[in-house]
This record gives C-alpha cells, structure tokens and sequence, in this order.
C-alpha cells in the first residue's frame, strides 16, 4: 500500500467524529467564502450596495444591539450619546432628532442623566433650556458601544492584504467625506467633520 494511504488511513483513524465534522465544515467555509465573494462581484452596485448594508446589519448592529442589553441602554439612549460626541444638546433638540415627543424625550435624557452619562446644565444662551453634555462616563459607554460596532470588521479586515486595507481605507474616507457635503447633511455632521480634521491637524496625522 502506498505510503500516502497508509497516513490517510491513520490520520482518519485517529481523528475523533466530531474532528472530522469540524475539519469538513472548515473546508465548506472556506470554500463557501470564496462563492460568496464572486457572486457580490458579479452584482450591479445598486444591488450590491444592498446586500453590503443588509450584512452590515447582522456583522456590526445586531452585536451592538445585543451588548445594549448588558449596559441596560436602549437605542434612543444610545443615540443621544452619539449625538453628543459632536455637540451638546438640549432636549428639544433630541426629541427632533429621535422623532420622538418631547416628553419621552426628556425621559430618555432622565434615565442618562441618573445613570451619569450625561450632564444637565443651564443653557446660557437660553435659561429656559437645559444644555445636555457627555459626562467622562457617557464618552466611555459610546467608545465602548463603537469598539463592538468595528470589532467583527476588524477581525474580517485581517483577510485583507496590506494594499488591500490600504484601498479600503482609501475608499471609505472617500465615502465619509462626502457625507458632510451630501445634500441636506444635518449640521452637527459637518461640525463634527471639521473637529476631526481640526483633531488631525493639531496631532500631525
């Protein structure tokens, strides 16, 4: 018997039942990966731009979603927090934002402010409002909520090569870009586009 055989035929004595499922469903993966991969290439954009956001659903947002549960923040919560790292707000202002009305609004603002996330404070401009703003706590839960959001991508970037990433990140910026100038861009988006670059510059980056 050939010497090839014989090892194949050890090796598949060896291994446990549940090893060979496990080695075979790797194999089906991979294999599936690569199917995957030619069929979005062959799609038209606007098709393709909807199964990208479909995925971008099940790899970032329900992973965020189900991590809200363990910091017993709801979405609205979650939103005001992210809406806070461009600029602070009042509750008008997020029940806008929400769609929401201004008393469940203002609910949602209690239960940040309880939970010190937020800090209430007189508005300057207008004392008949209440100027809302991160607390160091708000800023922690928000990177924390963002290092959920990117962890899966980063872990799917890793198959990437270095130029690949490099086009990516090319890409992308490209992309971020243009959504301060889009058309009907709320301000706080190109407030916080200016900051960063304001950031970028001040670090050298």
């Amino acid at each position: 018997m050939p010497i090839g055989n014989i090892c194949v035929r050890a090796y598949n004595t060896l291994m446990e039942p549940d090893a060979r499922a496990a080695s075979n469903e790797l194999n089906d993966a991979v294999v599936l990966e690569k199917q995957l991969s030619e069929a979005l290439e062959r799609l038209a954009f606007p098709p393709f731009l909807g199964t990208w956001n479909r995925l971008t659903w099940w790899i970032s947002v329900w992973p965020v979603f189900r991590h809200l549960e363990t910091m017993e923040l709801g979405f609205p919560e979650t939103f005001v927090l992210q809406m806070l790292m461009m600029r602070p707000l009042n509750v008008s202002e997020v029940a806008e934002m929400l769609g929401l009305c201004h008393s469940s609004a203002s609910r949602a603002v209690d239960r940040l402010v309880a939970g010190e996330f937020v800090s209430r404070e007189e508005d300057p401009v207008d004392r008949r409002q209440k100027r809302l703003t991160l607390t160091a706590t708000g800023r922690q839960k928000v990177e924390e909520v963002d290092t959920v959001f990117g962890e899966e991508f980063t872990s799917l970037a890793s198959a990437l090569s270095h130029d690949e990433r490099a086009t990516l990140q090319h890409i992308l910026s490209k992309v971020a870009a243009a959504s301060v100038n889009s058309p009907g861009a709320p301000p706080e988006r190109v407030t916080w586009g200016r900051a960063f670059v304001e950031e970028s510059d001040s670090k050298g980056t």
